[in-house]
């Protein structure tokens, strides 16, 4: 059975600064965050923090658009979530300098791993100038794995760009701002069937960049080995 995604919610606007969610996680949930920033590249990474007990964030994947100007990335959080509390999700850009962006914050269930080692694989396009969003992965996306991806785009829209038709992906937001235009659409998937490149429904509204992560399926229970001890002729 392949881990649940669920959007735990998102901020996105063109506030410069901290930006935050609050949600409720399950204990045992691994936390995800996709983020990013108008003004910021790559090497210019934000702090993601929550005020959960336990914890902090590596980052995964980062992909970078518009000249390298803008960016984005993935979080997942070293830890799985230990109190099924209010929580406190937040996105401090590099700085304060940007000039808008946000967080999407998913809850995964059933994953195994802590943060890049939750991780089975990852993808990303940098600098797309046009055409429809595509990563191509080392290896095909298990049944037992979930997906989460995300484009960023150079466009005030809630229709920057459909969600993967490859497979039966859910879209999770879609949204933008204006100054500067910037949009982010990001969707989930829970199960593959043997695919490696994950195309997205349509072109993209502008210049645009990808990222893509693929994320363990649950840890494997080995049966109990049965030993016969010698000269007995039963198992125990």
């Amino acid at each position: 059975m392949a881990p649940t995604v669920t959007l735990a919610g998102s901020t996105w606007n063109t506030t410069a600064g901290n930006k935050t969610v609050t949600a409720t996680p399950a204990v045992g949930d691994m936390i995800v965050i996709v983020c990013a920033n108008s003004g910021r590249t790559t090497a210019q990474a934000p702090t993601v923090t929550d005020n959960n007990s336990s914890g902090t964030y590596t980052q995964v994947k980062a992909a970078t658009r518009a000249s390298s100007v803008d960016a984005m990335w993935v979080f997942v959080r070293t830890a799985t979530i230990a109190s099924a509390t209010s929580t406190i999700f937040t996105f401090a850009p590099l700085g304060g300098a940007d000039t808008g962006g946000g967080l999407i914050v998913f809850r995964v269930t059933g994953t195994s791993g802590t943060g890049s080692g939750a991780v089975a694989q990852s993808g990303s396009q940098d600098n797309q100038a046009s055409g429809t969003p595509a990563v191509t992965l080392t290896d095909p996306i298990r049944n037992d794995q979930a997906v989460i991806g995300g484009v960023m785009t150079g466009s005030n829209l809630s229709t920057n760009v459909v969600a993967p038709t490859t497979l039966a992906f859910t879209e999770d937001i879609d949204a933008g701002y204006n100054v500067l235009p910037t949009g982010q659409e990001t969707c989930h998937l829970a199960g593959g069937t043997g695919v490696s490149t994950i195309t997205w429904g349509g072109a993209a509204a502008s210049a645009f960049c990808t990222v893509l992560v693929v994320m363990n399926g649950p840890a494997t229970v080995l049966p109990p080995i049965l030993v016969t001890p010698i000269g007995t002729g039963s198992a125990v």
